[in-house]
């Protein structure tokens, strides 16, 4: 509510004189498959998770403008610290107002991060991986939960709250007063997409590297690409050829069966 937060904050500025740090904590889900998901549970979300941030950091803003650089407190005229998620980065299906609310979140922070680094205002964002509280109790509550839950943190344990009071304490001092429009992921590695390492990932690069027939048809057309460097190709380190451009003018008809028509209408299949 923008009156309540408008309160909040001359309240603040009343009993301690001004405000020099705003995290901006606020979050929660209203899960929900995409096709049966609510415009309730869409309004719930974004109010929260980034209506309420807009608020905030807004009235934050205009203390910190309103009062300027205090140096005997810190270099910077004030420090705005939003809570984002992993998901401000990776995708998350059924949780689709979740993770566009916290998208959102990460380029209102970069925009505002930008607008008013100049008036000495730093803006940024710390995004939690697995943290153990009660919003995913679900998550890490029993040993076989837990365990599957390890599958996407690397570090293989989940964080804790005072993990990210770490770090927000480290954004908000002058330490940090380089850190400007930057995302910190407190997450054990969940960003680094751990569905992607060892064995099966390199299963799946062998079988790609296998000859085709369409394979053959590329090393004929290779074969005969232009000298004049309208043919180009690339290959792996076994030299199997792992992609092919080729760029034929109008006039040349030659290629591997199945080839595209002419789509261009001066007839130039580029």
């Amino acid at each position: 509510d923008e009156a309540q937060v408008v309160a909040m904050f001359a309240e603040a500025v009343k009993a301690f004189g001004t405000v020099d740090i705003l995290v901006s904590n606020a979050g929660m889900e209203r899960n929900a498959p995409f096709h049966e998901m609510t415009t309730a549970q869409w309004d719930a979300v974004m109010n929260v998770n980034l209506r309420g941030a807009f608020l905030c950091a807004r009235e934050a803003v205009r203390e910190f403008l309103r009062r300027g650089v205090r140096p005997e407190v810190s270099v910077a005229a004030g420090k705005i610290i939003f809570i984002s998620s992993v998901h401000e980065l990776i995708p998350w299906a059924g949780h689709v107002n979740y993770a566009a609310s916290k998208g959102g979140l990460m380029l209102l922070m970069k925009s505002l991060a930008q607008e008013v680094a100049e008036k000495r205002i730093r803006v940024n964002s710390i995004a939690p991986g697995a943290i153990r509280t009660p919003i995913n109790t679900a998550a890490w509550a029993t040993p076989e939960a837990y365990s599957d839950l390890m599958k996407l943190v690397p570090y293989k344990r989940i964080g804790e709250v005072e993990e990210i009071g770490r770090a927000a304490v480290w954004l908000a001092s002058d330490f940090t007063d380089y850190l400007v429009g930057t995302t910190l992921y407190v997450d054990g590695g969940m960003t680094l997409y751990p569905g992607f390492e060892g064995a099966p990932l390199e299963k799946a690069l062998r079988a790609a590297s296998r000859p085709t027939a369409f394979g053959a048809h590329a090393g004929r057309a290779l074969r005969r690409a232009r000298p004049d460097g309208r043919g180009l190709r690339e290959q792996s380190g076994d030299g199997q050829i792992a992609a092919q451009l080729l760029f034929r003018g109008p006039g040349d008809r030659d290629g591997p069966p199945g080839r595209s028509r002419d789509l261009r209408p001066d007839g130039d299949r580029r």
